[in-house]
């Protein structure tokens, strides 16, 4: 890489265990931040958690590896996922800025780290983690990334990790890209093979290449529903030791985790363990510690038929296979945090889901990945699951964009990201929901907002939403917030303008709330588009609104199409959403799920340009 930019101002900051000579033209800063957390938790442990920018935990080489590691070739997890691995944008620099404690984090340090980054002169920066909710002007992370919007540095922040329950997402500030999690097409497979011939393939990650072939199988030893399923204690170590044992809950009562079931199989001396479950999506690389394989419901039944009706079942095991082009992908990662998030009302959270499931990336040096048995296991490259894996994806799709068009401002970017996102998945359908049992599920926006990040697209979106501080503020206006509330945030004194509304915030998504036994209701909103379209053909561009009501809400935007006689120019449209008659009175809200309709507005130039936002109406009570 060539020499720094002169406009950088960081440093390599020196603490246990690192020093200024192990930055370089790849890592250009590294800073650390304690004083809040030594002033409430005490002095940080120096020897195993480093009071330095050195990482302790491994998150830190993760997430940073996977925004903008650099290209290194024969990497794998333990035999899985091989290949070359490299970042979103491999020959972007990178600098780190320690915040997190082996006793947690505190808000003082977050804010500390956030302002540090903006002053040295980050570009883009990414925010893989949350804080408790808290209305915007006593939050660490919105705080700094609204100083962060007005300088002009584009923030992606972590969704969270508390879904699938609805009103559980995190970091909900409008100036701020919310980014869950998503699955993507590469699973990870055993193949058992049976007495009989049959082959089964299921999912697992057990890491270790042991043959088990010709292994007897076992199944329900306990003559009761508990041995069947393998429920704690439930099974004879005498008679499973050596065995293969066949785990079926077949009581649609009793909620039984993957997880336990492994637990019984190891502590009963179990060679491998077989277990029919529609949750396998739950299990964690850390989970599989022993021999063990998951399989759909019907080839656990399957297996059982087999095992019962042979006078000596058998079978053997093959582990450590990857797949490419699973289906259906991508779909919503079962713990990625859903909406609509309670303190933001107005605004569609998340904006974007993004690969977060199972991702491999760097881990720091010596550092222990997982367990088989008792024995740990330490990797240069480890595979983790969550919306902090998905986070720095989105913030490397905003570093390309912002390389193309630096002049961009963030909230420009935040929208060329979510009106070029996709919505299906790679059969051809709505992207679904993994923690239904069985797939086939569509997701709604307040699982996936505007859709799946497509990088592809991003950097031509043709109009985008821009938004500015002012906008901002006018928003927290309409949401109530006092003076000194708003002063908090901007650090500076505003006055509200006479009448500002939720709705009006120049976003790049549509929410609206309705009453369930209301009639009559109307909703609208007011959107300024500006044309930033990289053709320079100098003709007009003429986009044609194209709209999917949802279910039971009638759409009207006004005007239906938007003239742009030159490059930068901004028009405006109005869209109304309204309910004729009250939804407690039909079928169109049945059940929690029900009670949130969907559909979409898109701006079509008839030039490759779709410029997509999605339409959302929540009814009272969700």
């Amino acid at each position: 890489m060539n020499d720094v930019p002169a406009r950088w101002k960081g440093q390599c900051q020196e603490g246990a265990a690192f020093n200024s000579s192990l930055c370089n033209r790849k890592l250009i800063g590294a800073r650390y931040f304690s004083k809040g957390y030594t002033a409430q938790f005490g002095p940080v442990d120096s020897i195993r958690y480093y009071d330095s920018a050195r990482d302790f935990l491994g998150h830190g080489s993760h997430t940073s590896s996977t925004a903008a590691g650099n290209y290194v070739h024969n990497v794998d997890y333990f035999g899985y996922a091989k290949g070359t691995a490299r970042g979103v944008v491999p020959r972007a620099r990178v600098a780190m800025y320690k915040i997190g404690w082996s006793g947690g984090i505190v808000g003082s340090d977050v804010l500390a780290g956030m302002e540090h980054a903006i002053s040295d002169g980050v570009d883009v920066m990414s925010v893989s983690l949350t804080v408790s909710s808290q209305r915007f002007h006593r939050d660490a992370i919105a705080l700094g990334a609204f100083a962060a919007a007005e300088k002009g540095v584009f923030v992606s922040c972590s969704a969270g990790n508390s879904g699938p329950d609805m009103f559980t997402v995190a970091n909900g500030a409008p100036w701020m890209l919310t980014v869950g999690a998503s699955t993507i097409d590469r699973s990870f497979v055993a193949k058992v093979k049976l007495g009989n011939g049959k082959l089964i393939q299921g999912t697992s990650l057990f890491v270790e290449r042991q043959v088990i072939s010709g292994v007897p199988v076992i199944y329900g030893t306990g003559g009761n529903q508990s041995s069947l399923a393998c429920t704690p204690d439930s099974l004879d170590p005498k008679t499973v030791a050596g065995k293969i044992l066949l785990c079926i809950n077949n009581n649609n009562s009793m909620q039984l985790d993957p997880s336990i079931q492994i637990l019984e199989a190891n502590r009963t001396g179990a060679a491998a363990v077989i277990i029919a479950s529609e949750d396998s999506y739950l299990l964690v690389p850390r989970d599989y510690w022993m021999p063990a394989v998951l399989v759909t419901s019907d080839q656990g039944q399957l297996i059982a038929n087999y095992v019962t009706s042979a006078s000596r079942a058998t079978a053997g095991i093959k582990f450590v296979i990857t797949e490419v082009g699973s289906r259906p992908a991508p779909a919503v990662a079962y713990f990625s945090s859903r909406g609509p998030n309670p303190l933001s009302p107005g605004i569609l959270k998340p904006d974007v889901i993004a690969p977060g499931k199972n991702i491999v990336a760097a881990w720091l040096p010596y550092g222990v990945v997982k367990y088989v048995g008792s024995v740990p296991l330490e990797a240069d490259y480890a595979m983790d699951s969550g919306t902090s894996m998905s986070s720095p994806h989105a913030v490397g799709v905003a570093a390309l964009v912002k390389a193309v068009h630096p002049d961009w401002s963030p909230a420009a970017i935040r929208s060329a990201l979510m009106t070029t996102a996709y919505t299906l998945d790679n059969t051809g359908y709505l992207i679904t929901d993994e923690a239904h049992p069985v797939f086939g599920h569509g997701a709604t926006p307040l699982d996936f907002g505007a859709g799946h990040l497509n990088a592809n697209k991003a950097a031509d979106p043709g109009l985008v939403y821009d938004s500015g501080v002012e906008d901002y503020l006018d928003y927290l206006c309409a949401l109530n917030y006092t003076n000194e509330e708003i002063r908090m945030v901007s650090r500076r004194e505003y006055s509200c303008p006479g009448h500002t509304s939720i709705g009006d915030l120049n976003y790049p998504s549509f929410l609206a709330n309705f009453t369930m036994s209301a009639e009559n209701q109307v909703k609208t909103f007011k959107r300024i588009l500006t044309n930033l379209a990289d053709d320079n053909d100098n003709r007009s561009y003429v986009y044609r609104a194209i709209v999917k009501a949802p279910q039971g809400i009638a759409v009207q935007v006004e005007p239906e199409s938007l003239v742009f006689s030159e490059r930068k120019e901004k028009l405006g449209f109005s869209l109304i959403m309204e309910v004729d008659g009250p939804i407690a009175s039909t079928s169109k809200c049945a059940g929690l799920r029900g009670c949130v309709k969907a559909g979409y507005l898109s701006w079509v130039d008839g030039r490759g340009h779709v410029v997509t936002s999605p339409l959302v109406a929540t009814f009272d009570p969700l």
